[in-house]
């Protein structure tokens, strides 16, 4: 999975360079600002892509003596870094363009812009798609945080797009709507970084899983043989996989080897049902009808 997701990362990077590096260098000569500054996010994007490849590349480690849970956190941590990085730069490129605006030397971009504009939306659609669809096949949130930087990035050029024609067909007197583009992509990548920030801190925090999820693990240990109850049920994600706490309630009367193999039975199910379970810790209690607290999600 983790091998899968650095793949992913690795073709986001190379990209994102050629992205960068012809919106920059199309908006310097175009005289696009909304183009430079897109250009800047697609930079940006080059950043969030190294560090989910980073974080894939730490969070693939087996588990060792001072960390006997693995390293799946180096990927939480990645995702932060992503929504981090997007909540700064939005900043830079709303307070550059409001700049602008007030600035007296307005120039009208030229038309090799537009066709610039047109092409990366098409491209970063085409990543926005490929990302999306291996981070939830794997469960990563670093690089579904990465896909929807590309999915806002396909947005902003948009806009762009739509501010450049604008400021064409309007002249000079309508040339700042190139900037005007600019200031809202920015707050576009403002909000989506916001949004992937508090998802991130979440995970981190170790907030349960969705009840879909819950609700799924609690059906198949109820099915498992000799499971009478379940009492509590917890779990967390840590980088791509799940870690499962649940108390079973099994007859009260059942040998501890009867009971100890109740218990492997529900952890193998559970691991083969849901195959983003990595660990399952189980608690045997004693089942009494009229006597247990549920503690479930």
């Amino acid at each position: 999975k983790y091998r899968e997701g650095q793949r992913a990362a690795t073709i986001g990077i190379i990209l994102n360079f050629i992205l960068a590096s012809g919106k920059i260098f199309f908006g310097i000569i175009g005289k696009s600002s909304a183009l430079i500054t897109d250009g800047i996010h697609s930079a940006s994007d080059i950043i969030t892509s190294f560090a989910v490849f980073l974080g894939m590349k730490i969070a693939k480690k087996p588990p060792d003596k001072e960390h006997p849970y693995g390293h799946g956190k180096a990927e939480n941590i990645a995702a932060k870094t992503v929504a981090i990085i997007l909540i700064f730069v939005s900043l830079e490129i709303v307070y550059l363009n409001i700049s602008h605006i007030t600035d007296k030397h307005i120039h009208l971009p030229a038309s090799i812009t537009v066709w610039v504009a047109i092409a990366s939306i098409v491209l970063k659609e085409g990543l926005f798609q490929y990302k999306i669809s291996i981070g939830r096949k794997i469960n990563s949130s670093s690089l579904i945080s990465d896909a929807w930087h590309h999915r806002s990035d396909a947005f902003s050029s948009l806009i762009v797009l739509v501010g450049i024609t604008g400021a064409k067909v309007g002249g000079t007197r309508f040339a700042f709507l190139d900037n005007v583009a600019a200031i809202i992509v920015g707050v576009i990548i403002l909000v989506i970084g916001i949004k992937l920030f508090i998802k991130t801190s979440a995970e981190l925090m170790d907030k349960m899983p969705e009840n879909k999820i819950l609700k799924q693990i609690n059906t198949i240990a109820l099915s498992v043989e000799g499971v009478k109850d379940t009492e509590t049920l917890k779990a967390r994600k840590i980088g791509l996989d799940i870690f499962v706490d649940i108390h079973i309630e099994v007859d009260k009367d059942i040998t501890v080897k009867e009971g100890h193999n109740i218990a492997r039975n529900v952890k193998n199910v559970l691991k083969e049902r849901i195959p983003l379970i990595k660990d399952v810790l189980v608690h045997i209690e004693p089942f009494y009808p009229d006597d247990h607290i549920k503690n479930l999600y």
